[in-house]
């Protein structure tokens, strides 16, 4: 289930960490996540994963190519803590296939994890991030929607400006062409 999730040239590795994973959990695809485009290929990440999270222990034994594919699947985990604790690992990576990971963060209603994706608020001004906006430009939307309502139903009292909300400002970087929020 997780090849389609990445890049057809990274299969030995999404293998050999789904091997990793199985009897750990489950992944699912449903929700409102969209084929994306990535380097010309399609590829659908899990809307959320019930793996249970690695050790610090299992990480440093994976090769690191096989370390941000496990990141990037734990992204989508089920419980906040989660995802944010792997996103930072995503945020020094170069390699393009971890940009859909890190986007999808956010669209999502933990604040915390747009925070700490806004530490990093340079890489999305990167050609990896410009190129999947770009190449993405109606997922850009949708998650620029989703982080709207979140902000409107949730953050509204702590940031009374839109466009100081973390994942609306990084939104913005990404795309400042983007419509007007």
């Amino acid at each position: 289930m997780l090849l389609a999730a990445f890049p057809a040239a990274l299969s030995k590795d999404v293998e050999a960490v789904s091997a990793t994973l199985a009897g750990a959990g489950r992944a699912e695809t449903s929700g409102s996540l969209v084929p994306l485009r990535l380097g010309g290929e399609a590829i659908v990440i899990p809307y959320r994963v019930y793996f249970a999270p690695p050790s610090r222990l299992d990480e440093a034994e994976v090769p690191s190519t096989r370390a941000l594919i496990r990141a990037c699947v734990f992204t989508r985990h089920h419980q906040g803590h989660v995802r944010q604790a792997n996103v930072g690992q995503l945020l020094r990576a170069t390699a393009p296939w971890v940009v859909p990971y890190v986007v999808q963060l956010l669209g999502e209603y933990v604040v915390e994890i747009a925070e700490a994706i806004s530490l990093h608020a340079r890489v999305l001004e990167t050609p990896p991030y410009k190129t999947f906006a770009s190449d993405n430009a109606e997922y850009i939307a949708r998650t620029t929607d989703r982080a709207i309502s979140y902000w409107n139903i949730g953050y509204r009292d702590r940031f009374p400006d839109m466009e100081t909300y973390p994942a609306l400002r990084m939104l913005r970087a990404l795309t400042p062409r983007l419509r007007a929020i």
